[in-house]
């Protein structure tokens, strides 16, 4: 209810029609309806160093709507390898690592979550676009 209200808040009652909404319920019972949905969002904290694509979690998202909606990695703590999510077909639209101790401790990377090679491997494939790859939207 809180999602949709906001939803209604903004899009109605102050006319704001430039937001992408994303959902992050967790739970396809929580999911506000695809009116309310333009990407769909799931939270994942795999065990340290466990690359994998998250396959299941990402079949069981897409089964939350029958339209066709972008599936986004929102937050995680280990970088998936992204040759596995290609070849899994758990095209996760983007991934967002969290902070602190997932990427850095006491001032100096840390592998305790993903190891240097994975990390870099994941930067440097072809289908992880970086900022520095981005256009200047300025």
């Amino acid at each position: 209810e809180l999602y949709r209200l906001m939803y209604h808040r903004m899009t109605e009652v102050h006319g704001l029609n430039n937001l992408i909404w994303v959902w992050n319920g967790q739970d396809a019972a929580w999911y506000p309806g695809d009116e309310y949905v333009d990407i769909i969002g799931e939270d994942i904290y795999a065990a340290n160093r466990s690359y994998g694509a998250q396959n299941s979690k990402f079949m069981e998202v897409m089964a939350y709507t029958d339209a066709t909606k972008m599936i986004a990695l929102t937050e995680n703590g280990v970088v998936p390898d992204i040759e596995q999510m290609i070849l899994t077909n758990a095209r996760w639209a983007w991934f967002n690592t969290w902070n602190g101790d997932f990427v850095v401790k006491y001032g100096k990377y840390s592998e305790t979550y993903t190891e240097k090679g994975i990390l870099k491997k994941a930067y440097d494939s072809e289908h992880v676009i970086t900022l520095d790859e981005m256009p200047d939207l300025y």
